[in-house]
């Protein structure tokens, strides 16, 4: 019996110790951050400046023939190249509204990039020596990381 709990508290104990990790996280630093936000406002740049080239060429592309006109209150006018002004002016709408979120990401990416700091410091530790504990001060490295 005694064996069985020895080795139920062993096993206990192994599974909440700490152990090397299979996948290591590693932790972005300000560089990292600063251009991984110099990067998003590139493509959101490129993304509004496409959606608005879209937008524009969709304005610009002339109606072409008069294929349909219906008889509807209003009085509406089919013309040749609807399909394609339309086509023009959806991807540039959707393209425009996909470079929001992107300058918003960016912004929060640089905030984060600034607040963090990496310094050295002592710290005090306590060392156990002989019979006691014995208070050393000890270097450190603190990464900052603000969330």
């Amino acid at each position: 019996m005694k064996k069985t709990i020895l080795c139920a508290m062993l096993l206990a104990i192994a599974s909440n110790s700490f152990c090397q990790q299979i996948k290591p996280t590693q932790s972005l630093i300000q560089e990292d951050y600063l251009t991984k936000s110099k990067k998003q406002k590139t493509i959101a740049w490129v993304l509004l400046g496409g959606g608005a080239a879209f937008i524009i060429a969709g304005a610009i592309i002339p109606e072409g023939e008069l294929t349909d006109r219906y008889s509807l209150p209003y009085g509406t006018e089919e013309h040749k190249n609807d399909g394609i002004k339309s086509a023009f002016f959806i991807t540039g709408g959707i393209s425009a509204l996909g470079s929001i979120p992107l300058f918003i990401i960016s912004g929060r990416n640089k905030r984060k990039g600034m607040t963090t700091t990496v310094s050295f410091n002592n710290q005090r530790v306590a060392f156990p020596q002989q019979n006691a504990f014995v208070s050393r001060t000890q270097p450190t490295l603190t990464l900052k990381i603000e969330l």
